[in-house]
């Protein structure tokens, strides 16, 4: 056994030289359909998903392995996530304090069999592995030695937990979700963690979990306040037209941010749910994947250790190829459509002439847009086009009141205002009318007493669920303006290509200072 030790310990120390001298990682990310979700006639016994899910979770990361990922990210609540807080409690597995860097697999009275098998697979395969998974924590009434958050408790806490193996299989980080999203059986932790761990190829990691990428912490504070620049991500995003579907949402925060994001999707295109991606701050999207079909794939590219210093290099580095789905096999993928009944505000397109429109004194959009019409042929369907502004406040989810800001243009699915923000179900009679040969966009928004309080982004989405590539439009900061007695920041996108193609092309912001809980 100790020569095994030895002979192990030898080898992750030869891994971890030969991976400094790289300028690059491997990253490694997981769509993933669990059962447990997407089965709508609930017969099957909670014990057979997790078992299924279990032996996949292996699979995967041996795969990863065989592909040299340096480390390996799996998506949110497709693990042992249940459909009753009863089962929660008894799928829920309990974790082992990070700072103690305890194997769970060397210590078998103490851990469950589930987490143990976990921890030998990492340890087996030597690489880092990311699991979200339901955490049950026990919790004291009496002595409140770990008090419990219910207020009819049942004796456990029950987060939605980011857990982090070392390549001995070692817990070394965990998050615990702390913008909940419609999980009432979970509960949510006194403070947003901020987890940052370090690996043995010379990249620190910061993570957390799906809805928390709309809010400010944590993730602002790993990266404006830590210098995290390398951010692993787990999902399961109901998608929302014309602004939040899932890689659209997270490629524009890693844009904005530049950070390399390694984000993995659950998948269950019923709910507008899927979405996979690793994207290399505003350099290039190195991968992403979005269906409209039950999937289970795992994704790997090539990121720079220092994505903010990087100067893309063709010949240096290893893109790979997102794999895309045409519109008519997104067909079956529903996100959701209640833009309309928010305090939307939208207005007609002049071709090649400049629109400015200002919501009260907030912000102000300017449009400069040259486009051609081709006419339709019978029995095709089109897009229509309108331009979108905002700066409002709206609900997200159901407990969360939350500042949103946009200059956009979106597309419509007729000539009816209230249609924008839609899209066709039926994609085989679709025809590109619109060809857009140039789009500028330009916002003027208000400056903040706190600057930290607003992050503003690059949103763009075609047919297909995607957004542009960073190579085809331009965004950033321009010189900030007085106007009114008023101080305004300036972002800009602008087209380097043409599309024809488009759902949507723009800036939208969040105003952190307007959040508040209803």
């Amino acid at each position: 056994m100790l020569n095994l030790f030895l002979l192990l310990s030898i080898t992750t120390l030869f891994v971890a030289a030969e991976k400094n001298k790289s300028e690059f990682y491997t990253g490694g990310v997981v769509e993933y359909s669990s059962s447990i979700l997407t089965d709508t006639s609930k017969n099957v016994p909670t014990e057979k998903y997790l078992q299924e899910n279990l032996k996949a979770y292996l699979d995967f990361i041996k795969s990863a392995k065989g592909q040299n990922v340096d480390i390996l990210v799996f998506p949110e609540a497709t693990f042992n996530y249940a459909r009753s807080r009863e089962d929660m409690i008894k799928y829920g597995i309990e974790l082992p304090n990070p700072k103690d860097k305890i194997a769970p697999w060397e210590h078998p009275k103490s851990y469950s069999e589930t987490l143990q098998k976990l921890s030998k697979e990492v340890s087996d395969n030597q690489l880092y592995v990311l699991i979200n998974l339901i955490e049950k924590e026990p919790c004291d009434t009496v002595n409140n030695d770990i008090k419990c958050k219910r207020k009819k408790p049942d004796g456990y806490n029950i987060y939605n937990t980011n857990t982090v193996f070392d390549r001995q299989g070692r817990v070394i980080s965990r998050y615990r979700k702390y913008n909940l999203f419609n999980e009432h059986f979970c509960d949510m932790p006194d403070t947003a963690e901020v987890s940052i761990f370090e690996t043995d190829f010379d990249v620190r990691f910061g993570h957390f979990i799906c809805f928390d990428i709309m809010f400010k912490e944590p993730g602002l504070s790993l990266v404006n306040e830590n210098q995290i620049t390398n951010i692993l991500y787990p999902s399961y995003w109901f998608s929302e037209l014309p602004f939040l579907t899932a890689i659209q949402t997270h490629f524009g925060w890693a844009y904005a941010n530049n950070v390399n994001f390694l984000s993995a999707g659950g998948n269950n295109p019923r709910t507008g749910t899927s979405g996979t991606g690793i994207i290399a701050g505003n350099k290039y999207v190195g991968n992403t994947f979005i269906s409209g079909t039950i999937e289970k794939r795992l994704m790997i590219s090539q990121l720079p250790k220092n994505v903010r210093s990087y100067k893309p290099d063709g010949n240096k580095i290893i893109k790979t190829s997102s794999v895309v789905q045409t519109p008519i096999e997104m067909q079956t993928f529903r996100p959701t459509e209640d833009w309309s009944t928010f305090d939307t505000r939208t207005w007609n397109i002049t071709n090649g002439e400049v629109q400015r429109v200002c919501v009260h004194t907030d912000i102000c959009c300017t449009f400069n847009i040259r486009m051609k019409e081709h006419e339709i042929p019978v029995g095709k369907i089109a897009y229509n086009y309108r331009l979108a502004a905002n700066y409002t406040r709206r609900i997200y989810s159901y407990d969360r009141s939350c500042g949103e800001l946009y200059c956009s243009i979106v597309a419509c699915t007729t000539n009816n205002p209230k249609s924008c923000g839609r899209h066709f179900k039926d994609n085989t009679k679709l025809f590109n009318a619109i060809e857009f040969d140039k789009i500028t966009i330009t916002a003027n928004i208000k400056v903040l007493t706190n600057p930290d309080d607003i992050l503003i982004m690059p949103n763009t989405l075609d047919t297909s669920m995607t957004p542009i590539d960073s190579d085809l439009f331009n965004f950033g900061k321009l010189r900030s303006i007085r106007e009114s007695g008023s101080t305004y920041e300036r972002y800009q996108i602008e087209s380097r290509d043409n599309f024809n193609n488009i759902l949507t092309f723009g800036i939208y912001g969040r105003n952190y200072a307007l959040d508040k809980f209803v």
